[in-house]
């Protein structure tokens, strides 16, 4: 796993390499010790490196090393308003133009609140979003509505 982990910002290796390097390591640890066999050393190769791209792209490995170690969770709001989530949905609806008389797909922008999943802002609009419409959506979520 040490041998692995000390490629992610080198260029990259051939297995036989990282089998070799960690070969050496093994060694150098337990000097009487038996190493497994070469075909035994790969499958266990392929298993280590499963997820972390060390003999593929340079760059998705960095990126893969970056990442935060362990599972991330999901929020958990303890009142109203703590988290809302904002979204937008290009919708199987369709409206009319009432210059052009053109039929348009319409798109709904949504803020929801995550402690008692209420609607605080709603927008819908003809072809895409624009940033007014997630503004218009802000400012309803963060102004009491009558």
């Amino acid at each position: 796993m040490q041998v692995l982990k000390e490629y992610v910002n080198q260029s990259t290796p051939s297995k036989q390499t990282v089998i070799r390097r960690a070969t050496k390591a093994f060694l150098a640890d337990v000097p009487d010790g038996m190493p497994p066999t070469v075909a035994t050393a790969y499958r266990r190769l392929l298993e280590l490196d499963h997820g972390k791209y060390t003999f593929g792209d340079a760059k998705q490995r960095r990126s893969v090393a970056k990442r935060p170690q362990g599972v991330l969770g999901q929020l958990r709001p303890t009142r109203p308003g703590e988290y809302i989530l904002l979204d937008g949905y290009k919708l199987d609806v369709f409206a009319m133009e009432p210059v052009t008389m053109r039929w348009v797909n319409t798109e709904l922008t949504v803020a929801m609140d995550l402690f008692d999943r209420s609607i605080k802002g709603i927008r819908l609009r003809p072809f895409a979003a624009r940033s007014a419409d997630v503004a218009n959506v802000l400012f309803q979520t963060m102004t009491p509505q009558r």
